[in-house]
């Protein structure tokens, strides 16, 4: 693999010799610049895989220096890590992701974070490499498929059969193309990220509001720290998830579904808690429901031997899109209005699969796009809202990874909202099952 160029922003000359000391590798080329102005000739003259960009700097500012980098059709498309000395206030932080950067890291940094980051992208652009180069060998195989078609106008189905078989490889190669491109990479992990970060800035605005009432005890900020670095621990980890989700190699374990949802919801509650949005959950087994997290489901029994964590970001794509179903058609109706936001999610086991549904009472799918929400970048919201990736690779994680089914309808009233339905198969565990030697099977 060929030396990848890496562009570090410092105005100090001794903050460039330490990142040069952290990043220095075989695989990069590390390129510097004191100041903005040479940043952006160089990064006109030459191509780079990443910019590392220090905000505080005379003449022009980190931020200014991204805001021109975005507007360059050359440049746009490279990633930005901020690196700042700035206060941990959190509008610089939403300022950096606000101009298109894929992390804010705060002084002095962590040397390992920094070098895992940029390993990401290193991992990220071998892939897109590679997939490019497959591209190129299809691309001269279709050509000379084509040339040989002219002359064999009268040639039998099977030929026929197969070209249709090499252009269906071609579309399925230029869908992973642009999963594995760096650029939507990045888009898939800010789309993961919205959530915590969202409920890192309800957090950070329950503190204020605390001190303000009085209720600012030791267990207070003790159960907020908790909260908040679970919401970091998850933004990480899906660091790690994404950039392994290519790797075949990755191990399943058996979980039941139901546990699966609280942490999901324990993510996502400081959001349905703000919004007044009641989340439900029913185990239709036992005919028993539950609200909230400190509950213990009543029993254990739908198993399934398969991807957890991606298991969870599903789950976290579905009732994200709930809320904003639900957000949505609240927001048609007056001011009062006695409508009430709730998430319904209904646990099933029929013979050997396992049925989950999340429901809402927020506003339905248009009939005429139904089968079309699992697309790649197709999405009702606004640009800001969503990218079109979430429910898309919910569908990939449920049927390619997980070999289940995955499916989009609107409640029997069309005004009830929608339904997102998962069917998977359970995992009937052997009676000699050994967790400590992994004896157990599948069906």
């Amino acid at each position: 693999m060929e030396q990848q160029n890496i562009l570090i922003v410092d105005d100090k000359v001794e903050n460039l010799l330490v990142l040069e000391t952290v990043l220095q590798s075989p695989q990069v080329n590390l390129v510097r610049a004191t100041s903005g102005k040479e940043a952006l000739w160089k990064l006109l003259k030459d191509k780079f895989m990443l910019v590392i960009l220090d905000v505080q700097m005379p003449e022009m500012n980190g931020f200014e220096v991204a805001e021109l980098i975005r507007m360059n059709k050359k440049t746009r498309s490279i990633p930005i890590i901020f690196i700042s000395a700035v206060s941990k206030d959190q509008k610089y932080i939403f300022k950096g992701y606000e101009l298109g950067a894929v992390d804010y890291l705060i002084k002095p940094v962590e040397p390992e974070i920094l070098k895992g980051k940029v390993r990401v992208f290193l991992e990220l652009d071998e892939q897109r490499q590679l997939i490019t180069k497959q591209a190129e060998e299809l691309e001269a195989s279709n050509k000379y498929l084509k040339g040989a078609l002219d002359d064999l106008q009268s040639a039998s189905k099977m030929f026929k059969d197969e070209v249709e078989k090499r252009r269906k490889q071609e579309q399925i190669l230029t869908q992973q193309s642009k999963m594995a491109s760096m650029g939507e990479m990045i888009n898939v992990i800010a789309h993961q990220w919205r959530q915590p970060l969202n409920s890192l800035g309800l957090l950070v605005q329950e503190i204020q509001e605390a001190y303000e009432f009085g209720e600012l005890t030791k267990e207070y900020i003790a159960d907020l720290v908790g909260q908040s670095m679970q919401q970091v621990e998850f933004m990480s980890k899906t660091i790690d998830d994404f950039r392994n989700y290519f790797k075949p190699a990755k191990e399943q374990t058996l979980f039941d579904v139901k546990q699966a949802m609280v942490p999901v919801l324990s993510m996502i509650s400081p959001q349905l808690k703000k919004n007044e949005i009641e989340c439900r959950f029913t185990c239709h087994t036992h005919d028993k429901t539950f609200t909230g997290l400190d509950v213990q489901f009543c029993c254990d029994d739908m198993k399934i031997f398969s991807f957890k964590n991606e298991f969870e970001h599903v789950l976290l794509n579905l009732i994200s899109n709930a809320k904003d179903a639900i957000l949505e058609k609240k927001a048609s109706k007056p001011v009062p209005c006695d409508y009430t936001g709730i998430i319904d999610i209904d646990f099933y086991k029929k013979d050997s699969k396992i049925i989950i549904q999340v429901r809402d009472n927020g506003v339905s799918i248009p009939a005429e796009i139904v089968d079309r929400v699992f697309e790649l970048y197709f999405t009702t919201k606004d640009v800001s809202s969503g990218s079109g990736v979430g429910l898309y690779m919910s569908k990939i994680i449920i049927e390619d990874k997980m070999g289940g089914k995955i499916y989009a309808e609107n409640a029997e009233n069309s005004d009830d909202g929608a339904v997102f339905t998962i069917e998977i198969a359970t995992a009937e565990i052997s009676t000699d099952f050994d967790i400590s030697n992994r004896d157990y099977k599948t069906t």
